[in-house]
């Protein structure tokens, strides 16, 4: 019995001392690490691989939604118009009506990493990933120091800013050259706020960053 009942006292020992390290590994953990910032990385990079697999562009274009068998279809109603004058309020109705039914059924989605999508989706998850991977350093995982927090944030918040710049370019370029009926997704928008929550995560510390030498006033010259 005593044995036993001095085992029981150890095994109770040794884990209210396990108990006691982990606890205090918690704290020390949560007290330098800023798992706020680490959050917000890691939800921007969910949103950017939502955006990702979602619609970066649409595609209504007419030489794109009409098809060979509409095609040879117009042009077969074409030619009664032109044989039939007397009916020609009629088949114009059809062609009208053939034509709103090949629009409605023809609506081609893009997505950002699809065989047919430009691959602007997958960089900037890849980027969105980069950026999660140097966010680690930047929020204290392995140093408190200052200086070597906030060069791995000016990191982070390049590849944040160059993952924006990929979705905004693709934005702007449909809004400056692209056909009237070939325009953005819901995805790109999504992945151009994903790389503005990266770069916000990073503000708190650049703009906090003291240098480390000080530089005092020029001594007067006689």
């Amino acid at each position: 019995y005593r044995v036993v009942s001095s085992w029981h006292r150890g095994s109770r020992s040794q884990a209210s001392q396990d108990f006691g390290m982990l606890r205090r590994v918690l704290v020390w953990l949560r007290a330098r690490i800023a798992w706020s910032r680490f959050g917000t990385v890691v939800a921007a990079v969910a949103i950017i691989a939502i955006g990702g697999i979602s619609a970066w562009s649409f595609d209504e274009r007419a030489d794109v939604v009409i098809t060979p068998d509409v095609t040879a279809e117009l042009d077969r109603l074409r030619t009664e118009a032109e044989e039939r004058p007397q009916d020609a309020a009629t088949i114009s109705a059809e062609i009208a009506a053939l034509m709103a039914a090949a629009s409605q059924t023809k609506n081609i989605v893009i997505d950002g990493i699809g065989e047919e999508s430009s691959g602007l989706g997958l960089l900037s998850l890849l980027g969105g990933v980069l950026s999660l991977a140097t966010t680690i350093p930047a929020v204290g995982f392995f140093s408190l120091d200052e200086r070597f927090r906030w060069r791995w944030s000016t990191i982070t918040a390049g590849l944040g800013l160059g993952t924006a710049c990929i979705a905004l370019a693709w934005i702007v370029t449909h809004t400056r050259s692209a056909d009237p009926n070939y325009f953005s997704g819901v995805g790109v928008f999504m992945s151009l706020c994903g790389g503005i929550l990266i770069v916000a995560s990073t503000l708190p510390v650049l703009k906090e960053f003291r240098r480390s030498k000080v530089y005092g006033k020029p001594s007067a010259t006689i």
